[in-house]
């Protein structure tokens, strides 16, 4: 069973624990960072990976997302919501 930490004031859980997945993944493979920017500074993570995490877990935590400047994203988007609601 996972222990559920609760993230600083100023975070969201589902934006929280992304950060600690890919944190934790970036130290399995002996890379040190404190947090998402200093990792993405290093060249260990870009910015796509850890936006494509954190739309991950909006999605798991039902969090409403944010107008998708992209349509093909968007409709990706929708389509895996509706997959998960059918499931």
């Amino acid at each position: 069973m996972t222990r559920q930490v609760k993230p600083p004031a100023h975070v969201s859980q589902h934006a929280y624990e992304a950060a600690q997945v890919l944190l934790q993944a970036l130290r399995a493979r002996g890379k040190q960072a404190e947090n998402i920017d200093e990792a993405i500074q290093k060249g260990y993570l870009t910015d796509l990976d850890w936006c494509r995490a954190l739309q991950e877990y909006r999605e798991l935590y039902g969090v409403v997302s944010i107008t998708y400047a992209d349509p093909v994203a968007a409709q990706e988007s929708r389509s895996r919501a509706k997959r998960k609601g059918a499931a």
